[in-house]
């Protein structure tokens, strides 16, 4: 069996996963091609930058007082694909 070089995120359908995921968690979610844009309702909390060629999500956090965002966000990721590098800035 081959293992694909490829972050499932590459695939349209798990970025889609990823935003739908968000939103169940309560986050207003702006997505567009492999950049979210992820608030609360009220301020901008986080933003994520998806490069599944290089296996990697950078993970931006926008408002310190976010609480767990950075958590539920990570958990998120890495639930979709176990072997993304979540790089947070």
């Amino acid at each position: 069996m081959v293992k694909s070089l490829k972050s499932p995120f590459s695939l349209y359908a798990k970025r889609l996963e990823l935003l739908w995921r968000l939103k169940k968690h309560g986050f207003y979610v702006r997505m567009h091609a492999y950049e979210y844009l992820i608030g609360d309702g009220d301020k901008f909390q986080a933003l994520i930058l998806l490069e599944p060629e290089l296996k990697r999500a950078i993970l931006k956090i926008l408002n310190n007082s976010a609480g767990n965002v950075k958590n539920i966000i990570e958990e998120i990721l890495l639930d979709i694909d176990s072997r993304i590098r979540v790089e947070v800035i």
